[in-house]
């Protein structure tokens, strides 16, 4: 038993911690003597030491009561500190390392599919899952079915979808049909895997005339089997067989081919491969060629077509979808037994019935790329126009795994009969589990997405809307000496933006020769002359399906291909740009951004003193209340067309000249209003040389030249009497708040460029020349898209322009070069404005084409 000294010894609580109440005080006494007085701990080792001996039939009892005492008074006045747990530090730990593996969670948003496969491929593959609507954040977005182009437009950088715009016109049959047969009229040697087909209703004719034709010479053969196929149609539905060919759907929307009768059989029945090609990107094309797959064999042996047998489905037709049905289908777990095989079933049956295996993959892998080559034109063309401005260093926002469904007649030619866009990833047998899922492990693995993409992206958010709209197409270069310093100091970024992007494609392709897998690159191909092949094929391509529509989309495409550039030659030319002197870099030159147009060097203040009359002009028509432009001409021309105005001296450019067609109005609060032209306080060269970089900025159109850009904004400021009310009533009516926050931030995205670029060392937000520009661009968005539609329609004279207001009411003064920059915005406005109505409305076009065909069809 411990003595008083010993329990002394327990540490105790401070005096604030001890029962000091009545009632705690009670409580305690009751715990310590069991009655209702109180007992010190003095009083208490007494009571101790008085019944240490007691007697032997009260032994029990008193140890009893001894005991309860003593745990009373510990539990009054002693304080135990708690165990310290051994797992407590390390609970910590995990606690931050499970936070910092929920930071570094890489999201995919799998609310749009319905197959269990894809999801635990994906979390196989490190993502996590999430089923919400909402896509912010996530780094994959996967659709079972196809996307509208409008989501693959609202995509960040940092995120990819598993479509292709563009990809439908191989994925529809009667599309498919309507490439190849143009791709066989121009190069039939080549494109001679499909059966005959015919496209309903605008074929009906020429089907008619051919089979009685073929009826009416007496073929010994018979008649010929046709098979109908909806041209949208999938999974076997809405399939038939005939032979006379006035049971053929000739009004309905289907596409008839010749029947292939002569199969090659397995076990007597008839059988086709499920083939899957993962197309990584279409700029540049990349293919990889998946070396398994599924043989899918029908349920009933096969017998040639005849009116008695043309109706039996599972005979003729070996989709899944169809067969399942049958209670023949042989569902096992065996991949060489069954209605479902592997590759490697079948590779080795074929070796073993006396057929190369090796030349019937070769050929299956040629069919794969041809027919992707025939879409190319098509995909590229769409992908730019959905991902405008899209940075050379930036990887493809899109992927797409395509189910090829191929036939082998009995001498081993391969057939491609559909392609599936959406492919079914279900997994009901063992098979399928075999296949599909390393299939989709290895293609989000080829992706190489990183967390990191995210915050790289948002970084570079501002400098890659600079590639976006903005190029130099109607003002040109400055004249003189500095016209080839701005030349060669142009060309040299250039240079260095494309060895970067060079780089990093080496780095891509390292990444995917290593992370493969059971994939194939089958485009660009390793073997030369098998390269320089498929890359007169996709020339033949761009010539027949776009009929020349996208001539320079075409050369930079097959000049990459045929030309690649090498890291050497590039590091040659930056080299010979330093050494020879044609570039002259100043120390006060601000660096250059990667895709905005530079300027010339920054000229000292003697050499820009030639240049400040034309400045004073401009004011001295601000205080006389002059326009510059011609009474009888287009307001809407002037306020657009803005060309490079000449020049008023040999040493340098001005910026508006006394012809400039640009309308210039006056301030009432003008304070230079008056006062002699040589006494004008002279601009500083930092606002002379910005003025001179918001010049050269110009829209530019998504997947047209800048020449061609010019001409199409032209063409609509001609037409501008059949196109006011459809501006308007897409700007003002179509278009919401935000998104017309949208177009308007475009330009305030890259002015804020070009001064960052001219006061590099500088917060710009402090700037006048900034505050004065961000109120005029908050104009522009004014009442619903109301200002910039005022401006749009403003007609030049003495009134001033409807943006001009937002200074009157506060009183500020503008000097000449600031009011300038506020001009080039409203016009850059204006442009940008053209041309994405123009865009859309290219868009809606075809799409309406695309519907009109397929509906036609």
């Amino acid at each position: 038993m411990p003595s008083a000294d010993a329990l002394n010894e327990y540490p105790r609580l401070p005096p604030a911690a001890l029962p000091t109440t009545a009632a705690q005080t009670q409580v305690v006494s009751s715990l310590i003597g069991g009655g209702g007085g109180s007992a010190s701990p003095d009083q208490l080792e007494e009571e101790d030491e008085f019944e240490q001996e007691p007697q032997d039939d009260q032994g029990d009892s008193v140890r009893r009561r001894r005991q309860q005492r003593r745990e009373g008074f510990h539990k009054a006045y002693v304080y135990d500190p708690p165990p310290i747990s051994s797992a407590s530090e390390p609970n910590l730990s995990s606690k931050r390392n499970a936070a910092a593996k929920k930071k570094r969670k890489i999201l995919a948003n799998i609310f749009a599919t319905r197959y269990d496969c894809v999801r635990e491929s994906l979390e196989n593959a490190g993502f996590s899952c999430t089923t919400s609507e909402d896509q912010t954040g996530c780094f994959i977005v996967w659709s079972d079915l196809a996307v509208p182009n409008e989501r693959i437009l609202e995509l960040k950088a940092y995120q990819r979808i598993n479509h292709f715009p563009g990809m439908a016109e191989i994925c529809r049959k009667d599309l498919l049909a309507k490439n190849m047969s143009r791709m066989h009229s121009k190069l039939p040697a080549e494109y001679d895997f499909t059966p005959k087909t015919w496209i309903m209703p605008q074929d009906s004719t020429r089907f008619i005339y051919q089979t009685k034709d073929y009826i009416r010479k007496g073929r010994k053969k018979g008649p010929k089997t046709y098979i109908a196929k909806p041209s949208n149609g999938a999974m076997g539905n809405g399939i038939w067989l005939f032979k006379n060919p006035d049971k053929a759907p000739l009004d309905d929307n289907y596409i008839i081919q010749e029947y292939l009768d002569k199969p090659m059989l397995i076990d007597g029945f008839k059988f086709d491969m499920r083939v899957y090609v993962l197309v990584l990107s279409c700029d540049p094309l990349k293919v990889f060629l998946y070396r398994d797959g599924l043989v899918r064999l029908s349920t009933k042996q096969y017998v040639q077509p005849s009116e008695h047998n043309m109706d039996q489905l599972f005979m003729h037709l070996t989709n899944y979808s169809v067969n399942k049905f049958n209670e023949d289908f042989d569902k096992t777990e065996d991949e060489f037994r069954g209605s479902k095989r592997s590759f490697e079933f079948l590779l080795a049956w074929l070796d073993e019935n006396g057929y190369d295996s090796k030349a019937v993959w070769n050929s299956i892998s040629d069919i794969v790329v041809k027919t992707l080559l025939l879409a190319e034109p098509h995909i590229i063309q769409q992908y730019r126009m959905c991902r405008p401005g899209t940075s050379p260093l930036a990887d493809s926002s899109c992927f797409e795994v395509l189910g090829f469904d191929i036939f082998l007649d009995r001498n081993g030619k391969p057939w491609l009969l559909e392609i599936n866009r959406a492919p079914s990833f279900g997994t009901n047998e063992r098979i399928d589990q075999n296949v599909k899922a390393p299939l989709l492990e290895q293609t989000f693995k080829l992706l190489r997405i990183r967390p990191s993409d995210k915050k790289k992206s948002l970084a570079l958010q501002k400098t890659e809307s600079q590639n976006r709209l903005f190029r130099n197409y109607r003002r040109g270069m400055p004249y003189g000496p500095d016209k080839n310093r701005a030349l060669n100091y142009r060309r040299r970024e250039q240079l260095k933006i494309q060895l970067e992007a060079l780089r990093k494609e080496s780095s891509r392709q390292d990444y995917e020769a290593k992370n493969c897998g059971n994939f194939k690159r089958v485009f660009p191909s390793d073997d030369r002359a098998l390269h320089e092949r498929y890359t007169e094929i996709l020339s033949a391509a761009f010539e027949c399906v776009l009929s020349g529509r996208a001539s320079n989309l075409q050369r930079e495409v097959i000049k990459q291909l045929k030309n690649p550039q090498k890291e050497e030659d590039i590091i040659d030319m930056i080299e010979q740009f330093e050494t020879d002197g044609s570039v002259e870099m100043t120390a006060g030159q601000p660096k250059p951004l990667s895709s905005m147009p530079s300027s010339s060097p920054r000229r000292s203040r003697k050499e820009s003193q030639s240049s400040d009359d034309s400045y004073d002009d401009v004011a001295s028509q601000r205080s006389r209340g002059q326009s510059s432009s011609k009474s009888g001409s287009s307001p809407l021309r002037q306020s657009s067309q803005r060309k490079r105005l000449s020049t008023q001296s040999s040493e340098r450019p001005s910026l508006f000249s006394r012809s400039s067609n640009r309308s210039v109005s006056s301030f009432k609060n003008d304070p230079t209003r008056g006062i002699p032209v040589a006494r004008r306080k002279r601009e500083p060269d930092d606002m002379l040389q910005l003025c001179d970089h918001l010049s050269e900025l110009n829209i530019k159109f998504p997947g047209k030249s800048d020449e061609e850009a010019g001409e199409l904004i032209n063409s609509i400021l001609d037409n501008w009497r059949y196109h006011k009310p459809r501006v308007a009533s897409y700007w003002l009516v179509k278009l919401d708040s935000a998104k017309r926050q949208k177009v308007i931030d475009i330009v305030k995205n890259n002015v804020r460029s070009v001064i960052q670029k001219i006061y590099e060392n500088q917060d710009i937000d402090t700037l006048r020349v900034t505050k004065f520009l961000n109120k005029v661009l908050a104009r522009m968005v004014w009442s619903h898209g109301q200002g910039l539609w005022a401006c749009l329609n403003h007609s030049s004279g003495t009134a001033p322009p409807p943006w001009e207001t937002v200074f009157k009411t506060g009183g500020e003064t503008l000097s000449s070069a600031e009011y300038a920059c506020c001009r080039i915005a409203v016009e850059l406005c204006k442009d940008c404005l053209l041309v994405v109505y123009q865009f859309a409305n290219q868009t809606r076009g075809e799409a309406a084409a695309q519907a009109g065909a397929s509906g036609g069809s």
